[in-house]
C-alpha cells in the first residue's frame, strides 16, 4: 500500500469509531410511520374489482381460444389420417389384385400346354362370373376400403377362382391319361 491509501485507510477506520454504536428513534417517528401504514392515498394502487373481472374475463376467452384451436388441429390431423389411411388401403387392394392376377396367369399358362381353355364353355363361364364379381367387389373395396365384409368376400372370390382353376387342370391331367 502506499503512504496516501494508508492515510485514507486511517480516516475510515477514525470514521466508523467516531459512529455511535446505536441509532434510536423518538417514539414519535414510530407513530407517524404507523400512521401512514393505515392510510391509502388516492395515488397508490388498490386492485380494482373491474380490473379483476376483466382480467378473469380474458383468460377464460384465451382459454377457449385455444381449446377451439387444438380441436381444429385434432380435426384436421384425423382427417388427414384418414385420408392417408383410405390411400394406403387402395393401394393395398391394387397391390393385392395384381399378385393375385399373376398367380391365377401362372396357372393359366401351364393349362394352356395341356388343353385349349376356350373348348369348355361351362368352365369359362363360371370363371367369368367370378372374375365379374370381383372387379364389383374391388371397385366397392375402392369406395368402403374399411368393410371387412367386402374383404372377406373377396378373399372368398379369389379362392374359388384358384380353386376352380386347380380343379380344371386336374379334370384336364385324368382326361390325358385316360386318353393315353
Amino acid at each position: 500500500m502506499t503512504k496516501a491509501e494508508q492515510e485514507l485507510d486511517k480516516k475510515l477506520d477514525q470514521l466508523i469509531d467516531d459512529l455511535p454504536r446505536e441509532y434510536s428513534t423518538s417514539k414519535s417517528s414510530w407513530q407517524q410511520v404507523e400512521a401512514r401504514l393505515d392510510v391509502i392515498t388516492p395515488n397508490e394502487s388498490k386492485p380494482k374489482l373491474f380490473n379483476l373481472k376483466f382480467g378473469v374475463a380474458a383468460s377464460i376467452l384465451i382459454g377457449l381460444l385455444s381449446f377451439a384451436l387444438i380441436q381444429q388441429v385434432n380435426v384436421e390431423k384425423s382427417e388427414s389420417l384418414v385420408f392417408q389411411s383410405e390411400n394406403r388401403l387402395e393401394k393395398l387392394i391394387d397391390t393385392l389384385n395384381q399378385q393375385h392376377l399373376s398367380q391365377i396367369k401362372a396357372i393359366e399358362q401351364s393349362q394352356l400346354k395341356q388343353v385349349n381353355l376356350t373348348e369348355q364353355s361351362d368352365f369359362k363361364g363360371g370363371l367369368l362370373k367370378l372374375r365379374e364379381a370381383q372387379t364389383s367387389i374391388i371397385n366397392e373395396l375402392k369406395r368402403e376400403p374399411s368393410n371387412k365384409q367386402l374383404w372377406d368376400l373377396w378373399l372368398w372370390t379369389q379362392g374359388r377362382e384358384l380353386e376352380l382353376l386347380k380343379q380344371h387342370s386336374k379334370i384336364q391331367q385324368m382326361e390325358t391319361i385316360k386318353t393315353m
